[in-house]
């Protein structure tokens, strides 16, 4: 008998001996069928045929040898995609040969690792005769979704090829043309694909969200396909009960103007983002002017003070962060949370000396803002806390309301 029939029989024997090995709530194991890839010029397509009866998703792996189940740990996975789904482009970057294997995920999340040779996994390596330009090396980003929770979005997606850098967009506008992306927030940039991206922003605000290839937007080649890798509808985190009726919240509207100055009125050279704030002279008030101000503050009805406590934001307090937000959430859980403020003050100062993203500076301010304000410096933790405004409105608002009250009690004891 022919050797490859006898290794097709075996094989079979195998698969079939571990399908009723599965465990007692697994009683039919799918599997796609007639797995074929065929080489372009820089991609290899994959075309298969679904089991039928099955919903789920498809894993899709790429490896340089024969897939087994001893291996499959090893392999890389290239992507998922959702059934009824029966195509897949695969862009390697070299021009190695591959196999490919296509495996079954269940609603349950449940993946039956079934290994049938011409049925859901290859035989034959093949592999592209070149690599492609920028344009064919990049990845397709598609199925782009996102899921609200009660202080977060979560965006997932789907990439063609998980190496790639992507780039996230938020925008309150849709995101339709490359022009859109002008009004849209600093993009934040994933290295490798995760199985998604948690974005926390300012809760009541409708967002759109756009995902890109980072390479391909460096070079000016700009597609945005809405649906696909751009949100159609937006997305809101709803503003709490407690939120919506907190008289620290609503009781006063923004009570100062985010300063933005980039650029020295006198030399018009740029100026470094960072610094806190660039403010005129101080200057002796006209007597009209006190007695106007003492007016005011006389009439002003000062709140229950409430009793002020550390806080922390969610996205701050993920372990094994990487890069910018990494090292801003070591300051913020080794030091801040232990309220070793000293510290924290001498490491985010020195952290704010070099440009950084804009939500991460925000970030860095907010928890400035609260050190100045324990150590009583309640002019300097307004300031820092207005350097935080853009981003986090709502959080921002017990801290101002408590340092203008502050403020009153010690300018009524004077």
């Amino acid at each position: 008998m022919n050797s490859k029939i006898i290794y097709l029989l075996f094989t079979f024997l195998i698969t079939f001996s571990v399908l009723s090995q599965q465990s007692d709530h697994i009683s039919f194991s799918p599997f796609v069928s007639r797995l074929k890839t065929q080489v372009s010029d820089s991609n290899i397509i994959l075309t298969w045929k679904n089991p039928k009866d099955t919903a789920g998703k498809l894993l899709i792996y790429r490896y340089t040898e024969q897939f087994n189940s001893d291996n499959i740990e090893n392999t890389f996975l290239l992507g998922t995609v959702d059934i009824p789904t029966e195509s897949f482009i695969d862009y390697p970057d070299d021009t190695n040969k591959y196999y490919y294997l296509v495996l079954v995920q269940d609603t349950k999340d449940y993946i039956h690792h079934i290994f049938v040779p011409y049925r859901n996994m290859t035989v034959n390596a093949v592999n592209i005769p070149f690599v492609g330009s920028e344009i064919e090396l990049a990845t397709r980003i598609t199925g782009i979704k996102a899921k609200v929770s009660e202080k977060s979005i979560i965006l997932t997606f789907n990439s063609s090829k998980p190496k790639r850098s992507l780039l996230v967009y938020r925008s309150t506008e849709p995101v339709v043309d490359s022009d859109n992306l002008l009004s849209a927030s600093t993009p934040v940039t994933l290295d490798e694909y995760p199985e998604g991206y948690v974005d926390y922003p300012v809760a009541g605000i409708e967002y759109f969200y756009t995902v890109l290839d980072a390479e391909l937007v460096k070079a000016g080649e700009v597609n945005i396909v809405p649906g696909e890798n751009s949100l159609v509808n937006p997305v809101i985190i709803s503003v709490t009960k407690e939120q919506a009726t907190d008289a620290s919240i609503t009781q006063r509207s923004l009570p100062l103007p985010y300063l933005s100055i980039l650029q020295g009125v006198g030399t018009g050279e740029s100026l470094v983002s960072s610094v806190l704030s660039y403010l005129p002279d101080e200057v002796e008030l006209s007597l009209g002017t006190k007695e106007a101000v003492h007016k005011i503050v006389e009439n002003i009805v000062i709140a229950e003070e409430k009793e002020m406590d550390i806080q922390v934001l969610d996205i701050d307090l993920v372990k094994n962060k990487v890069g910018e937000d990494g090292t801003l959430g070591l300051i913020i859980q080794d030091y801040f949370i232990e309220k070793e403020f000293s510290k924290s003050k001498k490491l985010i100062e020195d952290f704010l000396k070099i440009r950084h993203r804009q939500d991460v500076e925000e970030r860095s301010y907010f928890y400035l803002g609260q050190i100045l304000f324990f150590e009583n410096k309640y002019k300097d933790a307004l300031l820092s806390f207005i350097m935080a405004m853009e981003g986090y409105y709502v959080e921002l608002q017990p801290w101002i309301n408590a340092c203008f009250n502050k403020l009153i009690l010690v300018e009524e004891s004077l």
